[in-house]
Order: C-alpha cells, then structure tokens, then sequence
C-alpha cells in the first residue's frame, strides 16, 4: 500500500534506524529497502552536518509528540535536488511514541524556478537601476564601474571586464571587476591584441566561450583572463549594429552555462550603457555647439564694441571738428557784418545755435557709442552720468544705491557692465511704461550685485525671449551673453502688471580681490 504513494515515505525508531520505507524513496536513495531497513541517515550521506540536521528534527518530534511541517532540506544523495518534509510521532499499539514517521516531496522543480524568478526580478531591478543612471545623467565613467559591480554581482560571476572603445587616437579602456573590487583599470593602444580583436569578432549576437583554453584566439586576444584562471564567459556588444562602444563580458572560473535569461540581462545591461554613452555623446555636441555660438556671439558684441569705437572716433574726430570749426567762421563772418546788417547778422546767430544744437547731439551720440567719462572718471561716475541723462530726458522718478567698485574690474569689463545697464534703461524707456526706476550696485565679499527694477507694465518672459537673438544686437539675449563674459549671471523676474526687475550677479576674482 505504501508503495502505491508516489511521495517518499519512511518510518524511523527512537534510535534514528529505518525500520520500513516505500519504494519511492528506495527508488530516490538509490538502494533496495533490505539495503536501508536498519541503517541511518548517516550512513547513505558524506555530509554529517546533514545526517545531525535529520536526526535534531527527528528527536524532537518524538520529544514533544507534536508534528513538524514544511521542513525544507537537500535531498540525502543528491544536493542538487530539494525535498520538502512532514513528520509526524510514531505510535505503537499501546499509544506510545516508537519512532517518527515522515512524508517527503521533491520540490526540486519548483525550487528551480524560485530561484529563476528571484534571478530574474534581481536582474531586471538592476537593468532599472542602470537605466536611471543613465537617463539622470550618471557620468560614463561612473556608470561603467557601477555596471561591471553589479553584473558580477547579480549574476553570481567571478570577473565582469568592460572593454570601451574610445575615439580612434585615443586607443581602448579596459575595466576589470571581481566582486565588488576592482582588478585594473587603464587605456589600451590600439596595438593590444584586445583592441585588435575588436575587428575580428561578430559583435551583432551575444558571444558565448565554454572553454577559453579551447579557444586560442580568444585567450590570446584578453591575457588577463588566463592570468584569472577564466574558464567560461559570456560577451555581449554595448551598442548595435555599426554603432558599437565596447564589449562587456562575464567570466567563471568554473564550468558553467549560461541561461537564455543571463544572455538577455547582460545585453540589456550593454544596451544601458551604450544609451548612456549615446546621451553623455549628444551632450558633449550641445556643449560644443553652445560654446561656439558663445564665442561667435562673443566676438560679435566685441565687434559691435570696435565699431561704435571707430563711429565715436570718426564723430568725435571729424564731424566734431568740423562743426565746431564752421561755427567760428560763421562767428567770424558775423562780427565783420556792417551794422546796417541786422537782418544777415540774425540769420547768423540763428544758425549758430542750429549748430551748437548739432554739436550737442554729436556730443550724445558719442557718449552712447563710446562714455568718455567712464574712461576719465571710472565706472561709478560713469553709471551716475548715465542715470542723470535719462532722467534729464526722461520722465522718470530715479533712486539710485551704488556702492564703490571702481579699480575692482578691468576697463573692458567695465564697458560690458556699462552696456548692461544702458540697455536696461532702454528697455525700461521702450516697453515698461514706468514711471519709477530703482538701481542698485552692491558690492559683497565674493560678488558684485547690481539691480534695475521698475514698477511699469511686466510682461511675459518667455514670449520675448522668442523674439531676442544675439543678432539683434540688444535685448535679454545680449544682455545675458555680456554676463556670460563676466562671469556672472542675469536673472530677470517679472510679470504682466507687476513690473520687471533685473539681476547681474559678477564675481570678484581672486586677482580683482
């Protein structure tokens, strides 16, 4: 009867002696009942931990004449196989505990596919893991240490080496992890018999070595696995097709196959960090693009500069001269009129005024192209004119707060401050509609501090920062770029109806300290 159960049954005596069990489990020890009735566990296991393991749950059961369930073991002869155990007391007629019986069921099966489960969510939390660092903007560097810890840890490998392939002149980068601990880091030339074997392999398909000894060239191309005692590995390309970055391998230094889910984890972990070094590539093309815009815009603000230079120079130079000599000579023609001349000698001074008149706005427009007073006198003296002049032309209620920072900066630096608050009144004049301006320079240990705030209509940031272009040659975007060559930064708050208040932060360099 107990044969017909397909689990494993035995009974056992006080003394830790098989006194019956059914064929299944005969059949799973690998012996005929006669060979186990009357021995122990001890004597069909090497492991006496095991047989010390059966024996404590046996003994304690009889003890305490109460069962024990879903006790979890290896089997008795094969430790690659799982049992799970229900035991109960052994009575005899007269109701005394004799010995333990027991129920065992290979669980084996179900073991295996825990365990594939578990390796499984292990490995795609950290695919997740890796693909946020690479979508936050981990550094590649750091990205590449983090992958080669990790595969080596999820995967249960002794070695995860990353070859990288970096820009033609700049040969190969090889990463080597054992665990947690890294075993080399350092760039290859392109003469390494890795960086060649970068050339000769099918870097489209997941590349697995069952031996390395076996294959010559695959030992000879990465010496280090030699040096490891590497016997398998498993290699997969970080990138696609024509637009690979590397390779990144998992070696074992015993045998071992590799499953179908290993494969895919550890190509999923490649295509991380080849999206990463796709991303940290694009980023470094903005970066470059952004810096040669800059640096046009740069020169085209200091070309703007040189040529309201050369206009200052030309009006100054000549048409100042010129009209200030013409108003002596009709100066001169005036005072040689006869006296009967009244009506010529009128005419005469009406034009001089229409030329000192002239004079003066010449005067202007050189103090717009190029501030002499902020050569002569300095920036602060410069800025007060300044502030003075709109309001003489303007009208608007000005309150002004500046702080001493002459000899703080450059001359050229200066200009570019100087230009930055001139367009701010500017655009107050053209847009704001205020009628109250408030300017501040304060100066900080660290920093200068300027401010221009109005009280006039706002308006929407973004919508006219659509408009402005460097090209414009004025506006937030050129105002912004002047900052950018200072060093600083402008910040501009405002709002419709709440007005507009812009922020230059410079700092002071060591040497200006």
């Amino acid at each position: 009867m107990l044969d017909a159960v397909p689990a494993m049954v035995f009974f056992k005596d006080r003394k830790n002696r098989f006194i019956q069990v059914n064929s299944a489990y005969a059949e799973a020890v690998g012996l005929s009942k006669r060979e186990i009735i009357g021995k122990s566990v001890a004597d069909f296991t090497s492991d006496p931990k095991m047989a010390t393991a059966y024996w404590e749950d046996d003994r304690e059961v009889i003890e305490s004449g109460r069962p024990k369930r879903n006790i979890t073991t290896t089997h008795i002869t094969d430790s690659q196989r799982w049992l799970r155990t229900e035991k109960f007391p052994f009575y005899n007629d007269a109701g005394k505990i004799v010995g333990v019986a027991g129920l065992s069921v290979d669980i084996s099966e179900m073991k295996r596919t825990e365990a594939e489960l578990d390796s499984r969510v292990r490995q795609q939390k950290a695919v997740a893991d890796i693909g946020q660092l690479a979508l936050s903007g981990a550094d590649c560097d750091h990205l590449f240490d983090d992958a080669a810890e990790m595969v080596s840890r999820v995967l249960s490998v002794d070695y995860c080496l990353i070859l990288e392939f970096l820009d033609d002149d700049d040969g190969y980068r090889l990463r080597a992890y054992g665990g947690k601990k890294a075993l080399c880091q350092g760039v290859l030339n392109r003469d390494e018999p890795s960086c060649r074997f970068r050339c000769t392999v099918p870097l489209d398909m997941p590349m697995m070595i069952f031996d390395t000894n076996e294959e010559r060239h695959f030992r000879d191309a990465f010496p280090l696995l030699k040096k490891l005692g590497i016997v398998n590995s498993l290699m997969v390309s970080i990138g696609q097709k024509s637009n690979h970055f590397g390779l990144i391998g998992a070696h074992v230094t015993q045998q071992r196959r590799f499953s179908q889910t290993d494969i895919d984890f550890l190509q999923n972990v490649g295509n991380m960090l080849a999206l990463s070094v796709e991303r940290e590539k694009a980023d470094q093309a903005v970066l470059k693009t952004t810096w040669e815009l800059r640096n046009m815009s740069s020169k085209l603000i200091k070309a703007q500069e040189e040529e309201r230079h050369r206009i200052f120079r030309a009006l100054h130079d000549e048409l100042g001269q010129s009209l200030a000599l013409l108003r002596l000579q009709i100066r001169s023609v005036q005072m040689k009129l006869e006296p009967a001349q009244d009506a010529l000698r009128e005419d005469c001074e009406q034009t001089l005024k229409y030329i000192s008149g002239i004079i003066k706005n010449v005067r202007r427009l050189c103090h717009d192209l190029t501030p002499a007073v902020l050569e002569d006198l300095g920036l602060n003296a410069a800025l007060r004119w300044l502030f003075e002049e709109f309001s003489r032309y303007f009208n608007f209620e000005f309150s002004v707060e500046l702080d001493n920072v002459d000899h703080i900066f450059r001359r050229d630096a200066q200009l570019m401050i100087y230009r930055i608050f001139q367009e701010a009144l500017n655009n107050v004049y053209k847009h704001a509609n205020a009628s109250r301006v408030h300017l501040t320079m304060k100066r900080t240990p660290e920093a200068v501090r300027c401010e221009v705030a109005d009280n006039g209509k706002g308006m929407t940031l973004a919508r006219v920062r659509r408009r402005q272009s460097p090209a414009d040659g004025f506006g937030l975007v050129t105002m912004g770029e002047r900052a950018r060559m200072l060093g600083g930064q402008l910040d501009v708050e405002t709002r419709p109806g709440c007005g507009t208040c812009i922020r230059l932060t410079i700092p002071i360099i060591e040497k200006e300290k």
